[in-house]
């Protein structure tokens, strides 16, 4: 059949005063043991009777009319009857009877039908459960503009790959997301949280590192030492220049260095690192991506902690929703990969 079924979303009531042949012949009619039997042996054989005659069979007994359940099925007339033809062959006896007012239920038919609605129903009650779980829709994420350069832009194919019905929108701001007043279901923020009034998750506690070019470990002065890290402009950030704390943990005074320029994004800097124009700091989670691929080094083995780290935060009326829920799985799955990579 090549028309699309509108299938009714309602479910059945019990077909309590449908009329049947039994009805018609009298109350004291027996069923006939040997119809029975046929349709059990029907019913025990593996195949299944044909699902989409089922639902077809339904509406007739609901409407004792074929015109009627071929409009409540956006079918045509002979397209419910030759279903219904299809599962009386199935079964091996006839279903309905046609009368001058219309149709009724044989006695094999009404047996059958009450079965047949409850699996319906639970198909459809089951469905609509299992549709309600499945993550889909648009997901608007907000992120802070280093997380979605460095991070979320080079790996946003994957969760497509696992969540293919989700259409992702994602933006990058530097302020803080105010939900109330904006279309974002998520947003990735940088600070010391958690906040208030929103459900807030770190992702991992930023360790900071230097970061140079490959290049810059080889030549006259190769950068494989403390002592010649004064031969090489220092990039700084306008965020959060932390060169002064982690010059301090490296025993190394500030005015033996020479510093480069001041960018307002970090991603900036790490760009110019990855070019050979200096050593840049920064987080783990933004380089490691750089790190895997061998454009970026870390010359040293020291580490500072970061005073602030990358939270993922949404409201909390939306915390519990598929397509939220899904992003948030993913989000940290891959963060946890990442960092079983690196140690």
């Amino acid at each position: 059949m090549d028309r699309t079924l509108c299938y009714p979303t309602k479910a059945r009531q019990p077909t309590r005063s449908v009329k049947t042949e039994a009805n018609v012949e009298g109350p004291d009619q027996k069923l006939n043991p040997l119809i029975v039997n046929k349709i059990l042996e029907k019913l025990m054989s593996p195949k299944l009777p044909p699902l989409n005659a089922l639902v077809f069979f339904e509406a007739v007994a609901k409407h004792l009319s074929f015109t009627a359940a071929a409009q409540e099925l956006c079918v045509t007339q002979g397209a419910v009857s030759q279903q219904i033809k299809k599962l009386e062959e199935f079964l091996g006896v006839q279903l309905f009877i046609r009368v001058h007012q219309g149709l009724l239920l044989t006695t094999p038919g009404t047996e059958y039908l009450p079965a047949v609605t409850e699996a319906l129903d639970r198909i459809r009650i089951a469905t609509a459960a299992f549709v309600s779980k499945v993550p889909r829709g648009v997901l608007s994420v907000n992120a802070a503009p280093n997380f979605a350069n460095k991070w979320l832009v080079p790996k946003f194919h994957r969760f497509y790959k696992r969540y293919p019905d989700i259409d992702l929108r994602i933006s990058a701001t530097p302020v803080r997301t105010e939900f109330g007043k904006e279309d974002i279901d998520i947003a990735i923020r940088c600070g010391r949280g958690p906040w208030s009034g929103v459900d807030s998750t770190k992702l991992t506690p930023e360790r900071i590192h230097a970061v140079c070019s490959p290049e810059l470990l080889t030549g006259d002065r190769p950068l494989t030492c403390l002592d010649n890290l004064h031969h090489y402009p220092l990039l700084r950030n306008a965020d959060q220049n932390l060169w002064p704390q982690w010059l301090q943990a490296a025993d190394l005074a500030p005015s033996r260095m020479q510093f480069g320029p001041m960018f307002n994004m970090l991603y900036m800097t790490i760009q110019a690192a990855i070019n050979g124009q200096g050593v840049a700091l920064a987080s783990s989670t933004l380089v490691a991506g750089d790190i895997a691929a061998g454009r970026l080094v870390t010359p040293f083995m020291l580490q500072v902690p970061s005073p602030t780290a990358y939270w993922f935060v949404c409201p909390r009326a939306k915390a519990l929703e598929p397509k939220v829920a899904a992003f948030k799985r993913w989000l940290f799955s891959e963060i946890e990969q990442e960092a079983t990579y690196h140690n």
